[in-house]
């Protein structure tokens, strides 16, 4: 049981992470920005130790957003936010 503890603590954080992006939650206040950071910046560490699995869910992640249905200037701003969030960290694990 204590075994699976650790892929769930980054489910977690993978779930916290996407449920802060704009596209979610709509315009960001500088506390959502923090957080997301935040959230960006645990998982780029986690990815050292578990990549497969945070690479997995930041695909997984931005696979939804792709798909997702917009209306409207400030959901598609909100979208390319995302967007560009995902790919960052992204990035910043693989570089990792």
């Amino acid at each position: 049981m204590a075994a699976h503890k650790p892929v769930e603590w980054v489910q977690a954080v993978i779930t916290r992470f996407d449920e802060q992006l704009p596209i979610k939650v709509g315009h960001q206040n500088t506390h959502t920005k923090v957080s997301t950071e935040h959230n960006k910046e645990c998982l780029i560490n986690i990815s050292k130790y578990k990549f497969s699995l945070v690479i997995s869910g930041l695909t997984t992640i931005l696979k939804n957003v792709n798909n997702m249905r917009i209306f409207g200037e400030a959901s598609e701003k909100n979208l390319y936010l995302s967007q560009l969030i995902i790919l960052d960290t992204l990035e910043k694990c693989l570089a990792g």
